[in-house]
């Protein structure tokens, strides 16, 4: 006899995916790969989430994918389209928006699934970066020190969320904790190239107190990309990026770049790289913007 609590209950979109794919004797990877004849690319683990209802599809993208999947399955159609429930609000809470970033509905998922809706408000006041690249062309590391001050009591963790974009291989990619955190849950979503993960705090702050966190993630494979960016869906006092480029090859002209969000017009001043080999770029009140630094190697 085994005990336990509730019951956790299972949309009816997940249960009939599940006993669609018990009955097509298929694994995953086997449903993946039939997918992907039809030209639609969704990962295993996104498949997983569906069948177990940890997540619904609901981007135009996934909605594609589940009609394929109907006949991949060979179900009738709207067996599984017609058992979608409605949209599950955006957003972590209130005021909460993240329409200024690149995937923006993968990022807030991804949000939702690293971190508790309820989780207590801080407000970054600076933060920075330190990006380097190794004289082989890898993105060694990149390092985040924050300071922020709780906007109500309660406040233990933070967040954050890695855009690798296509040709890395999201499993190298690790988040490290470097002071007054520890690593929490890390999650992926494959198809956009996102890494997030969860900070723990080591203590609870209360409102008005001010505190420090530093974190990062680990890459170490080739840079394909001549530029790195931040985009910011809440308010920053001050922003600064420092991309360090070790070794003997050095850019021959780098870029500071703005722009209202990513992919739109920009503005770019150069910069001086420095002795060592740095550039540097700083913005204060960043808010719904981007700012980055771009290179060129010839």
């Amino acid at each position: 006899m085994k005990g336990g609590g509730e019951a956790v209950p299972v949309s009816p979109f997940a249960a009939a995916l599940r006993a669609a794919m018990r009955a097509s004797g298929l694994t995953l990877h086997g449903v993946r790969t039939r997918l992907l004849r039809r030209g639609i690319s969704v990962s295993v683990a996104t498949l997983s989430t569906w069948q177990t209802g940890t997540h619904q599809p609901e981007r135009a993208r996934s909605l594609r994918a589940v009609a394929a999947l109907e006949e991949v399955l060979d179900l009738r159609e709207r067996t599984l389209t017609g058992a979608l429930g409605p949209p599950r609000p955006r957003g972590r809470r209130a005021g909460t928006r993240y329409d200024g970033l690149p995937h923006a509905d993968a990022v807030s998922d991804i949000v939702e699934r690293i971190c508790p809706s309820d989780r207590a408000p801080a407000r970054v006041l600076c933060a920075q970066e330190e990006v380097v690249l190794t004289g082989a062309g890898l993105l060694g590391h990149v390092g985040t020190r924050v300071v922020a001050e709780a906007r109500a009591d309660g406040v233990d963790r933070c967040f954050a969320v890695s855009y690798a974009g296509p040709g890395y291989d999201l499993d190298r990619i690790t988040a490290f904790a470097t002071r007054h955190c520890r690593v929490g849950r890390v999650r992926r979503d494959y198809d956009c190239g996102l890494v997030g993960a969860e900070f723990l705090l080591d203590r609870h702050h209360r409102a008005g107190d001010a505190f420090v966190v530093e974190y990062g993630f680990d890459v170490g494979q080739r840079f394909g990309e001549c530029e790195y960016f931040r985009a910011f869906s809440d308010p920053i006092g001050l922003y600064t990026v420092e991309v360090r480029f070790d070794g003997d090859r050095l850019p021959v002209r780098c870029y500071r770049f703005d722009a209202d969000r990513p992919g739109e017009g920009r503005t770019e001043r150069e910069l001086v790289l420095s002795g060592s080999g740095t550039a540097v770029v700083a913005a204060e009140n960043a808010e719904s913007s981007v700012c980055g630094i771009r290179w060129e190697w010839e």
